[in-house]
């Protein structure tokens, strides 16, 4: 799978990419947390819904700090 930066995400809507990047920023809402994430390029959020992932994604997810970094595989809705 072809690693991207953020910046270049918009020419790749429709495919599952990876990216390497950092929590700049987490918030959660019981059931759905958001990571704002961060590669030097631009920003990038993403959205993990508990019942859409197994309970050690969402685990992990809520677990993450800002400045942890992560190479993920997205989906570009």
């Amino acid at each position: 799978m072809e690693q991207i930066q953020i910046i270049d995400s918009k020419n790749h809507v429709g495919e599952t990419v990876t990216i390497g990047a950092w929590v700049a920023n987490k918030r959660s809402s019981g059931k759905i947390t958001f990571l704002q994430l961060r590669d030097g390029t631009a920003f990038f959020q993403g959205v993990v819904v508990k019942s859409e992932v197994s309970e050690e994604v969402f685990q992990t997810a809520k677990n993450l700090h800002q400045g942890n970094i992560r190479v993920s595989n997205w989906r570009n809705p």
